[in-house]
């Protein structure tokens, strides 16, 4: 065999070979950004997220629906006698952009032992500006929660829906 066939063979099995994994590839990269997205909390079915709570006390973690009667009850209970002042940082944005009409941020905080906010994070947000979710984690700054239970720090996972 020459020399040139032997080259061309060899190329042409090194093609087979990488067009017969390539399909593997591809299942691998989409499994690993599946991964990566579930692992940070992103869901693809619209609506999935919206109104849960998620709670993690002393090492504990409830998700979901099945948060505590401090998080069901205090916390939700606080968050709701604010909820005007949410709204009233909503309409602040509103007048920046009015072409938005609704969208929601979900934030995850910590409410330390004297029932004040601790560190607050973005988990998600529908808005591009970060004026909007500045000024609604002032507004949650200075909310002032009952007491966790056990005298132990809380977190807390929350969705804040948004509309005109």
């Amino acid at each position: 065999m020459s020399e040139k066939k032997r080259k061309k063979v060899k190329e042409n099995k090194r093609q087979l070979f990488f067009e017969s994994i390539k399909g593997y590839l591809i299942a691998i990269v989409v499994l690993v950004l599946m991964s990566v997205a579930t692992y940070l909390g992103m869901n693809f079915k619209k609506g999935q997220n919206a109104k849960k709570l998620s709670v993690t006390t002393e090492g504990e973690t409830i998700q979901d629906n099945q948060a505590t009667p401090y998080i069901t009850i205090s916390v939700n209970n606080r968050l709701y006698k604010n909820s005007a002042e949410f709204q009233k940082v909503f309409n602040g944005y509103l007048e920046l952009d009015p072409r938005v009409k609704k969208g929601s941020i979900t934030l995850i905080w910590k409410i330390n032992a004297a029932g004040e906010v601790g560190a607050v994070a973005i988990k998600s947000s529908d808005f591009d500006a970060m004026y909007l979710t500045d000024r609604l984690i002032e507004s949650l700054r200075k909310v002032r929660f009952p007491p966790p239970p056990g005298n132990s720090s809380v977190k807390v996972i929350h969705q804040f829906d948004f509309g005109k």
